[in-house]
C-alpha cells in the first residue's frame, strides 16, 4: 500500500537548482485548504477543512 492511498497525500519530492521554488497542491473534493494566520500561500501552517457554502458573499 502505498502511503498516499493511506492519508490521501502524495509526499513526492523532487530537487531541481532554481532561484524559484513552488508547492503544488491538489484538494479533492469539496474541501478548501486554510491558512492558520494569513492566505494559505503567505501562512505558517496549512490545514484542509470541508468547504461550507456559510463562506461565500
Amino acid at each position: 500500500m502505498k502511503l498516499k492511498d493511506a492519508i490521501g497525500v502524495d509526499l513526492g519530492i523532487s530537487r531541481k537548482y532554481s532561484r524559484y521554488q513552488a508547492v503544488n497542491y491538489n484538494v479533492v473534493g469539496k474541501k478548501v485548504l486554510c491558512g492558520n494566520n494569513d492566505w494559505p500561500s503567505q501562512s505558517g501552517k496549512l490545514r484542509e477543512r470541508k468547504f461550507d457554502t456559510k463562506w461565500l458573499p
